[in-house]
């Protein structure tokens, strides 16, 4: 009989929704708790990102939706601090309606 393993190590998941303003990060933690993180495009709250993300237990693996020019400032910052940074493309599934 087989084992049934979770091959997925637990980690905590990040979604950051970036806007001109206000961004919007949505944490998920290893044990299922959920968080909010608001921040704006300044070196002192990324600083408070970096830090709040280095604080949580498990390691974070980020995903960033490119908007614009926004996501740039954010994705490198947290690449270049060793975290786990994937792009999420947005889809609109309105434009793939089948006839």
């Amino acid at each position: 009989m087989a084992s049934k393993t979770d091959f997925i190590a637990p980690r905590t998941w990040v979604a950051i929704d970036i806007a001109k303003g206000v961004n919007v990060a949505l944490v998920e933690h290893a044990d299922g708790r959920q968080q909010r993180f608001r921040f704006v495009h300044q070196r002192d709250d990324y600083d408070r990102l970096v830090a709040f993300l280095r604080a949580c237990a498990a390691p974070c693996r980020i995903a960033v939706e490119p908007t614009a020019d926004y996501h740039r400032t954010i994705a490198f910052r947290l690449v270049s601090e060793g975290f786990d940074v994937v792009l999420k493309r947005a889809t609109n599934r309105s434009r793939s309606s089948i006839l």
